[in-house]
Parts: C-alpha cells; structure tokens; sequence
C-alpha cells in the first residue's frame, strides 16, 4: 500500500504519489453484435502507465485497466448474485457491504513456521510469510502465459540497484515490506539514513572533538564508521534531498569559492572521503551564505548552527552490502506457487481461514512487467545516471492482463482502450453478465465549456459538475462521491531567501498559522468553491475506518472528535460538558456538531501576538530542522507581506474565486493589527512541479493533501510526518518530543507515559522498529491503535503547517446511455465501476437518438 500525493482545487484534480491497492471495477464478455463504447475525458494525459516507475496519479487511468488482481472486493449480494436466468439481482445488494474474493489467485496460505529455517523466523511465529497459488490460465494480451517467475521477475526489476525505480519504496517503506528488499536495492550504497545528526550526541549533533581523524586524516564516527558527502546527490537516498553545491545555489550566492570541495579526491564509487579540512571549509562557506561576520571562529564548537548544518549533509559508510536476489523474500515455489515473505506480519485471513478484507487491501497485487518487452525499451543511461526503462509509456511499449488492453494512444489527445480477449475473468462465475463496456475512449480536454458541449451533444458519459454549473447538482444524472482527499493549505516551512524578499517569515510563527485557520470560515468557502464538498477540520476525512470488519470510522469515533474540539479552542469540563468560550454543549456530539473552525476575534488576537513575538525575537523556531539560535530571520512589520500560493497553472477554472475568498480571510483577520492592508496574496504558477516546487522552500503556501490508504489511517498520518512524504520538509518531526500516556490494557507500553519524537511515535504504531514499541494492526487492539492517532494527528493539527479547508466529493452527470449497478456509494465497490456498467443503449443505438433529440441539455435539467 502507498500513499497518493495529491493537489485539488476544484475541476482539476493532480496526483503526485502512489495508490493505495484496490478492487478493480470493469465489464464482462458477450457475443452480442452490437457494440457498447463509454466515452470519457481527462484534463492531462498519462504519460508513464509502468508499475514500476509510475509518479502521477494520471498515469492510474490507464494502469489500472490493464492490470489483474490477486484478490478483489465485490458487492455483498446477501448469498444470490445471479437469477436462474445468470441476470445480477441488483435488488440484493446489502448496503455498506462487501466480500473479498480470490481473482487471479485460487488460494492464500500462511507458511511462516514452514520456511522459519530460512527466513528467521520463529517456529511461533505467524502471517510473515505467505504462499499465493496463482490461476493456471493467466495471460498476456499476445496469449503468452504468465507464471510465479514472472512476479518474481518483475520484483527484482522493481528493486534493481541500477534503476533504482521510484516504486521501489512501496516494499521496504510501506506496509508491505518484503525481506531484504532494501538491502538488495541498496546495496553497494551509503546510508544516507544513517546520518550523523541522527545518532551521535547528546544533542543529536557529534561534538568535533568526539570524532576520530585517522591517521591520514580522514574523518571517522565516534564508534569508527567513515565519514562521505557528494556534491552530486540526486535525492534518491533518503537524508538530505540536495547535493552540497544544489544547496549552495538554492541561495544564491555565485561568490563563493568551494573548489576545493569539488578538487576533493573521490573514492572509486564517488563518494568524498571527509577531512578536517573540508569540515572547516564547508563550515565557513555556510556561515558566510548566511551572512555571519567572524565565520572564520564559528565551525569550532558543537552547537553552532554552521557545524551542525555540516553535519546535515554527512552520512557513514558503505553499510548495504552486495547481494544475491535469492535473499529477497520472494520466489517461485513452483510453476503456479509464489511465495513472499515479509519482516512485518501481515493477517491477510480471517479466524474461519477466509480471505480478510487486509487480503485484498494490502496485498491485492504485485509489480508484473512482461520481461521480454520491459527489456526491449530499457535506456542505458551511461554510468552517470541509473537506466530506465520506457516500458508502459506508449502503444508499442504497452501490454496487458488485465480486462482491457490498449488499442490507440495519440500522446496529449486521446486513448482507447478494448477487451482483451485473453483475460482469464471471462470464464470465471464472478465476473459473468458483467464488463458490458467493449471500449473506452478517453479525450485531452482542458476546456470546461469543451467539455459541457461535448456531454450535451451526447459525446461525453461524464462531466464533473463545477460551480457555473452547479444547478445541475439536482440533476437525476447526478453522482455524488466520496474520497479520501482532505483539501488543505500547507504552509512553508523552510525560511529561504525567497522568503526574505517576501517579507513572509511571519508565516513561520505557529501563532500566525492558528489565526490563519482560525479565520477561514469553512462553510462559506466549501460552497463558493465546490460543487458537494463539506467542510473539513481533520487531516483524515470520514471515509477513513480503523476497524473495518466493524464498520468503525476513524472521523467518527469519539477519540478523533476529541481531537477536532481541543484542536478548535473547545475544553471539556469537569461535568461531561464542553465549551468554546461562549456556549455550553451537554455532549461531545452536540459540541462537533457545532464546531465551525471558524473564530475571527480568536484570529485577530492571535495575528497581534504573532505580530509581537516577531518583533521581539520570541518566535519559537526550535522544531525547525534548520535553525540554531544563531540564524537571522528577516521579517518587518512595516513592509508589505507576500504570499504566494504555488499551483499548477493559476489560469485553471475555479482558482480566481479560491483567491478572492482566502484574500478576503487575510484582510479580516490582520484588521486592527500592523498588518491591515499590507498581506497580499498571488499565485505562482509551476506546472505538473508545483509540488517538488513547494517542498523543496518554494512559495509561502499551496493547497495540497493525500488521498489513499482508506482502511488504514494510522499509515496515513505518515505523509505529514515522514521527510519523504510531508510538504512541510522544514518540520523536524523526528526531533519533536511528545509525552503521551497509552491507554490501559494487555500490550507492551499498556498505562505508561512514555516521551518520543512524533514520527517515532508513527513508527511504533505502524510496528516499523522492530526493537522498539510495536502497534501495528493485528499486534494491539483497534481500540489503542486509534487513540494514538488520535493523539498524533491532533499534534500535527496544532502545528499548522496543513490546515484543512473542505472533504473532497465529486460531483458528476453520468450519460442517460449508462446506469450504475445501485445509487448507493459503497466504500469498497464506490457505484460499481465499468464492471458493473450496463447500457441504454448501443453505440448505433445511441448516435440514432441524439440525432432525433439534438442538445441534450435540457434531459439533464431534470
């Protein structure tokens, strides 16, 4: 399971990381004559379809179809799916319900005590590793068979350390971590992760005396681990994100001589060797990027901000060694049996030996590339860069086993996609009298009024509903859909120059974050600026359960509502009862119900102590990962304020009405104040790199979030914690202390008050420390595990650094062509998808009737 990186403002909706697995909804084979064809649009065509390397959510539309499943969910028919005739019965579909079925699998086994021996795990030990015996008629769309070796393939090209492909991290960094996939794919490397300033000192930090110097004057650890930098880091690693010289640049500052460091002698994998000389060097040169006088005194003692700034960009020696792929906890057991094993437990059964919905939610496929293809469009790069491979990224380059298969891509225009005849689902029970769609037809579109043309001259199936149009909310076309997505501002983290020159740094006061939440009145702007969103408060939206045989929902819970209430300025009194400083509520859904968000006298005040604490020097910026009491922060209350709002592209429908409301917001809450007048909001405008813009000290502010990992949100708080994930890279989340006391019970913690750093308090519910704290699903109670999120999703609430604006629903009109299986949304099956489409008519059909009615556009008014 992955996360999704995602970027929403009304009509356009950009993805920027990973999907969480899910049930695949599609269509079903016949041999009827007639031809059924939906037609649909996208606003940015894919580009990349590859399992392996896939980084926008775009590239999905194309990948999921195209792909099969080992188990997927399906409606709960309440036992009778099928009349005597084969015709679904609609009419018994069990609301809110579902089953887990095996698709391209037959069967799931726990074989953990039966490869203990080999693996390391214990003759006790359970759900670590386990044996999928795969369908025996699973093909390519060329008829070419597909085996266990296959997957096993596949997954050393996922891990392959001469690719290092951008999904790799999904089985090392996720859920589903497979043993030894990191030290395959890392192997040969330094662990950037391993650095210094996060295992030495009493202050996180190595004092210079405590290091070794060898005896040819090399830099080594206090416990004698070499000491490397380079001046070329892609990112790739982990740690730091830029290279030394990338880090130089980024402010600015072209005098600055560091010839040196590039002259410095390389060892044979390119990696600098450090010496004390480069230790005082670099020390210099960052004192003098930042302006400090005497720079010369200032990399001589531990705690000054320039040392330990240097010792951000170390890491230690070579610690993956080379490996054989036969470590990897995956192999072929025999022609049809694959095997994976894992370092965490996953419990894929329930207690009667039946799949579990987790079977289809955390392991409801794995990477498959069909290997004579895949290798047939690597790119040898050279040894300066890592090879890639073009596989999945045009027509020729593409193949398919799942129900559809593609049949036309025009890149920037248009994609068809068609049965594919050698999907195994075709004879299967399950799937009959289902997939009636023969072809999808998918158009580039970026005008809206195109698109509304389109759909009232019945060329389109769908259109998503925007707020010019937003009458035809009432329509009896219209779907209203849930997700995941919390639409949210993030706030900059990371004083830059850039924000010098802005005058921005007031942004970087946690007070002036809470006013700037505090005053914007979610009801008012959820109905400007969407369609059938609601108002949102939480980082995690009602679509989220914490235990999902029980149907238990994360928003829903008392915990999580406790979390809002104190996050928004509620207390709870001695007597049960709860308050906002002005009304009493008699219980805690009373206060919810009630809870706005919205407090503009709270607002006010907290801009003038804001104000005031810039002004004297008393902003707390100790949580920041780059500042030290000696760094200057630029800021005047005389000056204009700019705040710029980094988007894709700030001409896109909807985007002018979002700034006139959030400027108005602003307006409100500096009134009274030296600010009244002077805090200008604009837009910058990056393309698909808005977020790599953003995250990387670009802008003071862009609306962004996550969407994915619905049955999981203990993952999911993940993405505002973990420094490969967070928007808010200039939060140090793993050295933010919380002192929290764990709930009563029969687990290792139970009742004890323990102190931890925020993300180690995440790593530990996700049982990610395997000589720490586990409590991680299926090791502790549902009830433990969401108290402590809770807990952490309200510490980075109160942080500011994501203020929620609104849950995200869409708003669409389907095609009076098409009908959906049922009008209710269900959260594993949604409306039945393309599976469970049927039709009004066909394409012959269809065409014969817009001609006899012409504009359609008053059939959907109704």
């Amino acid at each position: 399971m992955a996360k999704k990186h995602f970027r929403g403002a009304i009509a356009v909706m950009l993805a920027m990381a990973c999907a969480a697995p899910f049930g695949l909804a599609a269509c079903g084979g016949g041999s009827s004559d007639e031809t059924y064809t939906y037609h649909t649009y996208t606003s940015v065509s894919p580009s990349n379809w590859n399992m392996l390397t896939y980084q926008d959510n775009n590239d999905t539309q194309i990948m999921d179809y195209i792909h099969s499943y080992f188990f997927e969910y399906d409606y709960d028919f309440g036992g009778n799916k099928y009349d005597s005739d084969g015709n679904i019965l609609s009419e018994n579909i069990v609301d809110g319900s579902y089953v887990t079925q095996y698709s391209a699998a037959t069967a799931l086994e726990d074989v953990t005590t039966s490869v203990a021996s080999k693996w390391g795990y214990s003759s006790t030990d359970e759900a670590y590793a386990w044996k999928i015996t795969l369908r025996d008629d699973l093909k390519w769309d060329d008829g070419t068979a597909i085996t266990a070796a296959d997957f096993v393939y596949s997954m050393q090209a996922q891990l392959d350390p001469d690719y290092f492909n951008y999904r790799a991290d999904s089985y090392y960094n996720s859920s589903v971590v497979i043993h030894n996939a990191k030290n395959y794919l890392f192997q040969g490397g330094y662990n950037y992760s391993n650095m210094i300033s996060a295992d030495y000192g009493d202050d996180e930090y190595t004092a210079l005396d405590d290091f070794i110097v060898t005896s040819d004057g090399y830099l080594q650890t206090p416990d004698g681990q070499d000491v490397y930098f380079t001046l070329d880091n892609d990112g790739n690693w982990g740690g730091s994100e830029y290279s030394i010289i990338d880090w130089y640049e980024w402010y600015g500052n072209a005098d600055i001589d560091y010839s040196a460091i590039t002259n410095a002698t390389a060892n044979d994998d390119g990696y600098i060797p450090v010496t004390m000389d480069l230790v005082y060097l670099m020390s210099e040169m960052i004192a003098e990027i930042h302006y400090y006088s005497g720079a010369s005194e200032r990399y001589t003692y531990e705690g000054d901000y320039t040392y330990l700034e240097w010792e951000e960009f170390c890491y230690l020696g070579k610690t993956y060694e080379d490996m054989d792929f036969s470590e990897v906890g995956i192999y072929a057991e025999s022609t049809y049996e694959l095997v994976i094993c894992l370092d965490t437990p996953l419990y894929l059964l329930d207690d009667d030996g039946g799949l579990s919905y987790r079977a289809a939610y955390y392991l409801s496929g794995l990477p498959l590339v069909k290997q004579d293809l895949y290798e047939q469009y690597v790119v040898d790069n050279g040894s300066s860069s890592y090879k890639t491979s073009t596989y999945c990224s045009s027509l020729a380059s593409t193949a398919s086993w799942g129900p559809y298969k593609l049949t036309e891509f025009q890149s920037g225009k248009s994609y068809t996609l068609e049965k594919n005849e050698y999907w195994y689902g075709w004879d299967m029970e399950e799937f009959q009298n289902q997939y009636q769609t023969d072809k999808i037809v998918c158009e580039t579109i970026t005008s809206t009024d195109t698109t509304w043309e389109m759909f009232f001259l019945g060329e389109l199936d769908d259109i998503s509903i925007n707020t010019a149009h937003s009458s035809y909310s009432s329509s009896s076309y219209a779907i209203f859909t849930p997700s995941t997505y919390t639409a949210s501002f993030q706030v900059q983290s990371t004083y830059t120059s850039s924000m010098a020159s802005n005058n921005s740094a007031i942004i970087l006061n946690q007070k002036f974050r809470e006013a700037l939440s505090l005053g914007i009145n979610r009801s008012e702007f959820t109905s400007a600026c969407t369609t059938s969103s609601l108002p949102g408060f939480g980082l995690l939206n009602s679509m989220y359960y914490y235990a999902v045989d029980d149907g238990l929902t994360y928003r829903g819970s008392t915990a999580a509502k406790t979390a809002l209430l104190e996050t928004y300025g509620f207390t709870l009194n001695s007597d049960g009862t709860w308050t906002d400083g002005t009304n009493t509520y008699s219980t805690l859904d009373a206060a919810y119900n009630a809870m706005t968000g919205y407090d503009l006298s709270a607002a006010q005040a907290l801009v003038q102590e804001a104000i005031a604490e810039m002004e004297d020097g008393s902003t707390d910026y100790s949580y920041y990962t780059w500042y030290d009491s000696s760094t200057t922060i630029t800021w005047d209350s005389s000056s204009t304020v700019t705040l710029n709002i980094v988007v894709e592209d700030e001409t896109l429908y909807g985007y002018d009405t979002i700034l006139t409301y959030m400027q108005n917001y602003v307006n409100a809450i500096t009134t009274g104040s030296k600010l009244e007048g002077k805090v200008k909001l604009q837009y910058t405008s990056q393309d698909s790199n808005w977020a790599t813009y953003f995250i990387g000290g670009g802008g003071e502010l862009c609306m962004g979030g996550w969407t994915g990992a619905a049955w999981d949100p203990g993952y999911m708080l993940g993405c505002y914690l973990d420094s490969n994930y967070m928007y808010s890279q200039g939060w140090d989340t793993y050295s933010t202390s919380v002192t929290y006391t764990l709930p009563d019970g029969d687990y290792d913690g139970a009742g004890q008050t323990l102190t931890m750093s925020l993300y180690d308090w995440y790593a530990c519910l996700n049982g990610y420390y395997s000589d720490s704290y586990n409590w991680a699903a299926g090791s502790v109670d549902d009830s433990v595990r969401l108290e402590i999120m809770a807990m952490i999703e309200q510490q980075i609430l109160q942080k500011y650094f994501s203020i929620p604006l609104y849950y995200y629903y869409s708003a669409t009109l389907h095609s009076a062509k098409i009908n959906y299986i049922s009008d209710e949304y269900n959260t594993f099956m949604s409306y039945g998808g393309y599976r469970y489409i049927t039709y009004n008519y066909s394409d012959t059909e269809w065409d014969e009737y817009v001609a006899s009615v012409g504009n359609l556009e008053s059939l959907y008014k109704s």
